[in-house]
Order: structure tokens, then C-alpha cells, then sequence
């Protein structure tokens, strides 16, 4: 998704716009161009979709193959409904299916690793988690619910000769255009004639909502999700006796 977001951000440059410069008080105003926020939000949907499809087809590898080894069929149902296990509750880990059924001691210590129970007492660290929050974000846009996806203004630099200081800075935005910033800074040894140059950066976020937290950058939370999922994938493969090459190729395919 990284080269698929910095392609739209090039497609959408902002505008900067010198406002005023008399040697003492500089004022750009910025008006960011942003992509389509379906666009953006169906790609990161897929690639949340994605994410979560692998997690499923792990854990349900595991469970099969534990059950083999009892020479025990999953029912139908069983089948369809088991899904990896994120907790925020210890009691939910310990009830999760397939799990409860046929995990051994040293499954259930491995799947222990990045659940968001057992990191933090408080509720709200464990929602922070980057798998609670893959689990929040695709329920979301499972029930046809759109995370929306958009740009923010991250920072910004300012180029000038040397010799001149700026002593300080403020960002004011408007509510009625969101997607504008005037930018107002003091300077000390200047003249209307120095130039000085305003480079504002931008990162692509996931707007919060119904329980989801803000992010203000989607290739950041999205590195940190794959990042556990490997983990958890070069943890938990030796639980498997069948077919493990065909799993983690279907793995590497989402």
C-alpha cells in the first residue's frame, strides 16, 4: 500500500501561497488537495482484510492440525466460525474457539506474544495495541462501515539565508475549510527582500471513529500489523505438521 499512497499524494500537491512578508512577520497559507477519501479507504480496507485472512488461515492450520493428531474432524461449524484470537480479556482468550478444544500449554503460551491483555492492566493501552486496533478497524469495514482515510500536515520546514532567526511560529485552521492552514512566524534580523521558503509534509491517517483510534499515519500502523504477524507466523508454524509450505505460501500471496 506504501507506493499506492505516495502515488496519490504526488497526484494531489498542495497549494502554498505567500501571503504577506515585510521582513518581520511571515504568513503562508496552505490548502491541501486531498485524493478521494473512498479511494483511500477501500485499499486500506483490502489491505486490513488482507492482514486479518492471514491471521484466520494461521491460526485455523494450527487447530486442524492439533485435531489430526487427536484424529478428531472439525465440524462444519467449527470450520467456519474459528478465527484468530484477540483479547483484551483474559477470560475471552481463555473461551476462544478451537483454542479451548484441542491448543496444547505451549500453543497457548505462544499465542500469548502480542495479545493486548498482557501487556497492560488499563483498557485503553490494550486498545492501542496494533492487533486490537486490526480487529477494531476490520469489523468495521467488514460491516460495510468505511474507515476513512485522509492527509494530515505532519510538519514543515522553513529554508532561509543565514542570519535570519525565526523566534516563533503558530498554525491557525478554520472549521469551516478544514483542509486550510495559515501559517504565521516571527522573524528577527530580516528584510522584505530575504526569501525564505515554507516545505510543509504530510502523512495519510485514519480518521477515529466508534471506538478506533486516531493515526496519523495508515504505512506506520500497517508496518507495525505485519510486523506481529510474522512474528506470530515464524512462532507458531512448528505447530503445524500438514501441509505448512502450502499455508505459508497462501499466506505470502494476502
Amino acid at each position: 500500500m506504501g507506493l499506492e499512497l505516495e502515488e496519490l499524494e504526488r497526484a494531489f500537491p498542495p497549494s502554498i501561497e505567500l501571503v504577506s512578508w515585510n521582513g518581520e512577520v511571515l504568513k503562508y497559507k496552505l490548502t491541501s488537495h486531498a485524493p478521494s477519501k473512498l479511494e483511500w479507504s477501500l485499499t486500506f480496507g483490502d489491505c486490513l482484510h488482507n492482514y486479518r485472512s492471514s491471521l484466520d488461515a494461521l491460526y485455523f492450520g494450527v487447530i486442524k492440525s492439533l485435531a489430526d493428531r487427536h484424529q478428531i474432524a472439525l465440524d462444519e461449524k467449527m470450520e467456519t466460525s474459528i478465527q484468530f484470537p484477540i483479547c483484551t480479556k483474559a477470560k475471552d482468550f481463555k473461551n476462544a474457539k478451537g483454542l479451548k478444544t484441542y491448543g496444547t500449554d505451549i500453543f497457548r503460551e505462544d499465542l500469548l506474544l502480542y495479545q493486548p491483555f498482557t501487556n497492560y492492566k488499563d483498557m485503553e493501552h490494550r486498545k492501542a495495541q496494533p492487533l486490537e486496533q486490526l480487529r477494531l478497524l476490520s469489523n468495521k469495514d467488514r460491516h460495510r462501515q468505511l474507515n476513512i482515510v485522509q492527509t494530515f500536515l505532519s510538519d514543515y520546514t522553513l529554508f532561509h539565508e543565514a542570519g535570519l532567526e525565526v523566534t516563533s511560529g503558530r498554525r491557525i485552521t478554520y472549521r469551516d475549510k478544514p483542509n486550510e492552514y495559515l501559517f504565521e512566524f516571527n522573524v528577527k534580523n530580516g528584510k522584505a527582500s530575504d526569501r525564505i521558503e515554507f516545505i510543509p509534509r504530510f502523512t495519510t491517517g485514519v480518521v477515529p471513529v466508534e471506538g478506533t483510534l486516531p493515526h496519523n499515519s495508515v504505512q506506520n500502523l500497517l508496518g507495525l500489523i505485519s510486523g506481529q504477524i510474522l512474528d506470530y507466523i515464524e512462532k507458531l508454524e512448528f505447530h503445524i505438521e500438514n501441509d505448512l509450505g502450502k499455508l505459508l505460501n497462501n499466506l505470502g500471496k494476502n
